[in-house]
């Protein structure tokens, strides 16, 4: 009994580590990506979006914190491809 209790127990410690670890890898991926978009590369900080979807796999709850600055992400990055969508509508109509 106290041998399954224990091993239930590092399973468990196990799972927090591996959340853990997501939580900094997605909150590491969200500053890259608005790096990358203050400095105007939105396909690299596109790419970095990603690396997010696949590490909040690992990770499906997040810290609040890191949940506001992937909502302000994601509103940036669809901004852009708005503005974008609409250059391209604007010149083939030219």
């Amino acid at each position: 009994m106290a041998a399954a209790r224990e091993a239930e127990e590092h399973a468990r410690a196990e799972q927090r580590a591996a959340e853990t670890q997501a939580q900094r890898e997605i909150g590491s991926l969200v500053r890259l990506a608005s790096d990358a978009l203050r400095r105007g590369n939105s396909r690299k900080a596109a790419r970095f979006r990603m690396g997010i979807d696949e590490a909040m796999q690992a990770a499906p709850a997040v810290p609040p914190h890191i949940a506001r600055s992937l909502q302000q992400l994601d509103e940036r990055l669809n901004e852009l491809k708005q503005w974008k969508d609409y250059a391209v509508a604007r010149s083939a109509s030219s």
